[in-house]
């Protein structure tokens, strides 16, 4: 905004934040590695960014706070006061820095506190009681391509054609504002009307457009209001506008963020084609959109225009192709040409409208009442006071002055109560000490009543464990009664069974030495056993001779089998071999019986001898 009657742009560079300027794709890069965007020294004003050039009217680095960007364009803003239509917008992709720059924070106000302050600055430095200024307060947001009103329970706005005026914004609730703080005030409570969502950048995203509305109409009073009655006016309106950024849409997870982010890309595609048409001097359509047709009244060159591109120094790869079409839509809103005018319609229904209204009747009354003095007189009051009340809601540098000295009244009577305040908080320090020291008392009882309590717990532990113990004794004890009276029956009967023992030990001596005496007598036969089994064992040597003399022909026997017949004629005489030692076994058996065995008579030898021939095998 130089005078030059085209759109001032400017370049607003915020310093590279990971969160935000890191790959969305899941890809880091270096910033190092990135494209940067780069201020020409030689040439003011310009920049460039992926081996193309723009050109601006001014290009903020990173270092430049909100104060600098403001005074860059303080000049124009104040124009409003002047009768002049203005806007400031802030263009660019999503989480470029547009609302830290419209709204700013705590520490770095934004343009819109800013501009108020500055409005309400110039008011009081007119210093004069001819000139009165009536503000109005309004706040929208296009969501979705529906105007929606952010102080008045988020009611739905209609924009109609309003003749050579612009629009007219039905629906929409203008407050009428004193001072810089009931303006603010109004703001704040906007601010927290905005739809804001999480998108795949950053948790508040602005999810609409946001539309700061202030219509500053301006009246210049007579020096002597009897003679004067004519008012000149003004009716101008201040637009700061927080455009929504662009943005990849789909990457979003959620559906309604989807579906908003889509609705701000097209609405910001229709602003893109607007511009560059009308830079191209080529016929355009105003009304594609709810932004561009709110905006027409700036974009058909009758206000001045400021707007603020604001992008990442160093952008992420997959915003690149955003960021240039930002650039571009810079460069092609710079060429714009405007012809703003001083706007001295007033609107009827504005307190300078209405107060031209009664100043007109009060002129027309004055003429139809010349012959009656007295009436004139009364009647003339009477406007008079109606005239003084409106001038005095106008707010004015006198109007301001009385504000301030009321302010400086509250503020006196604020450091009165602020010393009585710190009579009351001594007081209230010594009774919170006494209350301390008194907690601290309490904090002791506590802690002795807490270990008296413990102390009293063990106690009862103790007790229980006691009586647990005891009654554990005394089942011990009854079994052990139980135990002792068994013992004792037990002893009474090996008592009865000892005597019974020793009756039965005494026969048992008895019949011990009848036994002794059975055994000498056994001893004796056993003598005599003896010597007849000296005998029979050596009857019994000779039948051994006589068994190994049958082993051995049975050997040379199953030799013979195994050379004529095989395998299967030994297994054979295998078994017939069992057989005939069982049958010698049975005879020796019979032949060992001491008892009654007969003397081995020659007959009986003869006869034995004969048995065995019968008894050998037949081996042919």
């Amino acid at each position: 905004m130089k005078g030059n009657g085209r759109v001032q742009v400017a370049l607003r560079l915020r310093p590279a934040i990971p969160a935000l300027d890191d790959g969305d794709d899941g890809v880091r890069k270096r910033q190092d590695q990135r494209a940067t965007i780069y201020r020409l020294k030689d040439k003011p004003g310009s920049c460039g960014y992926r081996d193309q050039g723009f050109h601006f009217a001014n290009v903020f680095g990173p270092e430049a706070d909100n104060v600098t960007v403001f005074e860059a364009h303080r000049a124009e803003i104040l124009r409003v006061l002047s009768g002049f239509d203005c806007m400031l917008m802030a263009y660019g992709t999503t989480g470029s820095g547009k609302t830290h720059t419209m709204i700013g924070s705590e520490d770095d106000l934004g343009m819109v506190p800013r501009a108020v302050k500055a409005l309400f600055e110039q008011i009081a430095k007119a210093n004069t009681t001819q000139i009165g200024y009536s503000l109005q307060f309004s706040a929208l947001e296009i969501l979705e391509e529906k105007c929606i009103d952010l102080l008045h329970g988020r009611r739905n706005v209609v924009l109609q054609a309003a003749g050579s005026s612009g629009l007219h914004f039905h629906n929409l609730g203008e407050v009428h504002v004193r001072s810089e703080d009931e303006v603010l005030s109004r703001f704040h409570a906007a601010m927290a009307a905005r739809t804001l969502a999480r998108n795949y950048k950053h948790e508040g995203s602005s999810r609409a457009h946001t539309i700061i509305r202030l219509r500053v109409e301006s009246a210049v009073f007579s020096a002597a209001l009897e003679g004067a009655p004519a008012l000149a006016g003004t009716s101008a309106v201040l637009t700061l506008a927080d455009l929504a950024g662009s943005e990849a849409a789909t990457m979003n997870t959620n559906h309604e963020v989807v579906r908003q982010g889509l609705a701000v890309n097209k609405s910001l595609h229709w602003l893109k084609v607007v511009v560059h048409n009308l830079a191209a001097k080529k016929p355009t359509q105003l009304r594609n959109s709810v932004l561009t047709r709110l905006l027409e009244p700036a974009l058909s060159g009758q206000a001045y225009v400021a707007v603020i591109v604001a992008s990442s120094e160093t952008p992420p790869e997959n915003a690149e192709r955003d960021t240039v079409e930002a650039l571009q839509f810079g460069v092609a809103a710079g060429s714009l040409v405007v012809a703003p005018k001083r706007r001295t319609e007033t609107s009827k229904d504005g307190k300078v409208g209405r107060l031209q209204a009664l100043l007109a009747a009060m002129a027309e009354e004055k003429s139809t009442l010349t012959t009656d003095a007295e009436s004139l007189r009364d009647q003339v009051s009477a406007y008079s006071a109606i005239v003084q009340e409106y001038r005095d809601s106008f707010v004015s540098s006198q109007s301001l002055k009385a504000a301030e000295e009321e302010a400086a009244r509250i503020a006196a009577e604020l450091q009165s109560a602020h010393e009585r305040n710190e009579g009351l908080q001594a007081q209230l320090k010594e009774e919170q000490e006494a209350r301390e020291n008194v907690q601290s008392q309490l904090k002791a009882i506590e802690e002795q009543a807490v270990e008296a309590t413990s102390r009293n717990d063990a106690l009862q532990h103790l007790v229980q464990q006691t009586a647990e113990r005891r009654r554990l004794l005394e089942a011990r004890l009854q079994l052990a009664r139980g135990e002792m009276e068994e013992a004792r029956l037990q002893a009474e009967a090996y008592e009865a069974q000892l005597k019974l023992d020793q009756r039965r030990a005494t026969k048992l001596e008895e019949q011990v030495q009848m036994l002794e005496e059975s055994l000498r007598e056994q001893k004796e036969k056993a003598e005599n056993t003896r010597r007849e089994a000296e005998a029979l064992a050596a009857h019994n040597s000779m039948l051994q001779e006589s068994v190994e003399r049958v082993e051995q022909t049975n050997a040379e026997f199953q030799k013979a089998m195994q050379e004529k017949e095989g395998l299967a004629a030994v297994s054979q005489a295998k078994d017939r071999t069992i057989l005939l030692r069982h049958k010698m076994y049975t005879s020796g058996s019979r032949m060992r019986r001491p008892s009654t065995a007969m003397p081995a008579t020659p007959e009986r030898q003869q006869q034995a001898a004969e048995e065995t021939e019968c008894q050998e095998p037949d081996i042919r």
